[in-house]
């Protein structure tokens, strides 16, 4: 499939999409999911299906990996830069703070 890049020896059953390189801010919010009892559902806006038209296939997947530290994660960032052109999206979970009047 055009613009996709295996990412390691590791994940080689996994083709990740690479997004038009540009950088993209975007606001979002977690839905609550009844079942787990927890904000787990999280809705990508139009301009990251612009940025991976690819997501509109059924068989899309993703691979999340939670570094411990930033030492953690500039040490997967140079192995990344290494082994694949894959760019990781950076996820901020956080909550809304509540403005009073």
């Amino acid at each position: 499939m055009k613009g996709q890049r295996d990412l390691s020896k590791e994940e080689s059953n996994v083709e990740f999409f690479i997004p038009i390189r540009e950088t993209l801010e975007v606001r979002g919010k977690l839905l609550y999911n009844e079942g787990d009892q927890a904000c787990t559902i999280m809705r990508f806006k139009k301009e990251i299906l612009q940025k991976f038209p690819d997501l509109k296939e059924k068989d899309a997947i993703y691979l999340m990996r939670l570094c411990e530290s930033y030492k953690e994660l500039k040490k997967e960032i140079e192995k990344l830069e290494k082994e694949s052109d894959a760019i990781p999206i950076i996820l901020f979970i956080g909550k809304e703070r509540i403005q009073n009047g």
